[in-house]
C-alpha cells in the first residue's frame, strides 16, 4: 500500500519499518526492472505523470524483477493509442494519436495516419 508523508497518518510500526530501510526495500521489489524509457516523476511532475508511474509500478507491476517485456508492449517496439499533450504556454491538454515504433514516438492531431508511418 502507498502512503503519503503529508496526507496519511503513520502508526509507530510503519515509521519503524521505514527506518529499517522501508523505501529501499520497497524499491528493490517494485522498481527492480524500470526500463530506460520511463522517467521517474518527482514532486514537481504533472499529476498525470505521477499517477501513471504509480499505476505502472503498483497496479500493473511493470517494474518488478520477474516482469517480462510481454507485460510491457511498449518495450516490444510497436504501440499506438492516444495521449494528452499540453499546449504551449497553457495548462490545456489536447488529445493526440500516437505511434511508437522502432524507439520513435510520433503523434498526430487525429488517428488518420498514412500506412507508411
Amino acid at each position: 500500500r502507498v502512503h503519503s508523508v503529508e496526507l496519511d497518518i503513520w502508526k509507530d510500526e510503519m515509521v519503524q519499518q521505514m527506518e529499517k530501510g522501508g523505501n529501499r526495500q520497497s524499491n528493490e521489489k517494485w522498481a527492480a526492472n524500470v526500463p530506460p524509457c520511463w522517467i521517474r516523476p518527482n514532486p514537481n511532475s504533472p499529476h498525470v505523470c505521477r499517477e501513471q508511474w504509480i499505476r505502472a509500478k503498483y497496479e500493473r507491476r511493470e517494474f518488478t524483477a520477474d516482469t517480462t517485456d510481454i507485460n510491457r508492449p511498449y518495450i516490444l517496439g510497436s504501440m499506438q493509442g492516444f495521449l494528452f499533450k499540453r499546449k504551449k504556454d497553457s495548462d490545456d491538454y489536447r488529445r493526440r494519436f500516437f505511434v511508437l515504433k522502432d524507439r520513435c514516438l510520433k503523434y498526430y492531431i487525429n488517428e488518420h495516419v498514412s500506412s507508411s508511418y
